[in-house]
């Protein structure tokens, strides 16, 4: 089962929290790469254990899958990181808001009715 873990971290600190990990996948690759290895050098025997060589296929192929899926989560991260580090961006949201202020009014879509008077 999956879960999501959150943590906060200061701004300027995002890309190193990424670059570990980005790290730590790595490491994963290299255990996907030996399992591929290993069915690889299972099947070149003269009489393979194709039990193992499916094993040995399946836990790559799920090693790849989680991967991928942190890997996406990373991307996620640092286009988040982009958006949230470009100064450009900001201000002109920040233009926006001043250009909205409240004037007391409220501007409906429809026609408020009015009182009937008696």
């Amino acid at each position: 089962m999956r879960v999501r873990l959150s943590y906060s971290v200061e701004l300027e600190d995002v890309p190193d929290s990424v670059a570990e990990l980005i790290e730590q996948e790595m490491f994963r690759i290299d255990a996907a790469k030996e399992k591929i290895g290993k069915a690889y050098h299972t099947l070149c025997e003269e009489e393979p254990h194709i039990e193992l060589v499916i094993k040995s296929v399946d836990q790559a192929r799920q090693t790849l899958g989680a991967i991928d899926l942190r890997l996406s989560e990373c991307e996620s991260i640092l286009r988040g990181y982009k958006e949230a580090s470009s100064p450009s961006e900001q201000a002109s949201d920040d233009d926006i808001a001043e250009d909205q202020q409240f004037d007391g009014y409220y501007n409906t879509p429809y026609e408020v009715p009015k009182e009937s008077q008696k």
